[in-house]
């Protein structure tokens, strides 16, 4: 499994607005070996799934499951090696 400083953190929040629709493209701010773990989790109190899809080892997509009508800050966490 590996010891805590073999593993790789990130953590972003977005902003989807109803510019940017529900789906935005994540790309890694660090390079990874295999392909991270994701979640996401939207914290504002709106009334929206938040999840990811397309998951590659450098990039991914956060999607909301509906189109904001005002701003929905979503957390994002990337674990990986």
């Amino acid at each position: 499994m590996g010891t805590l400083t073999d593993f790789k953190i990130e953590v972003h929040n977005f902003q989807f607005t109803p510019a940017t629709g529900s789906k935005i493209l994540l790309n890694y701010g660090q390079s990874y070996s295999a392909i991270p773990n994701i979640t996401a989790t939207s914290i504002s109190n709106d009334n929206v799934n938040a999840y990811v899809s397309d998951i590659k080892i450098d990039q991914a997509y956060i999607n909301i499951s509906a189109v904001p009508t005002k701003t929905i800050v979503v957390s994002i966490h990337i674990i990986g090696t």
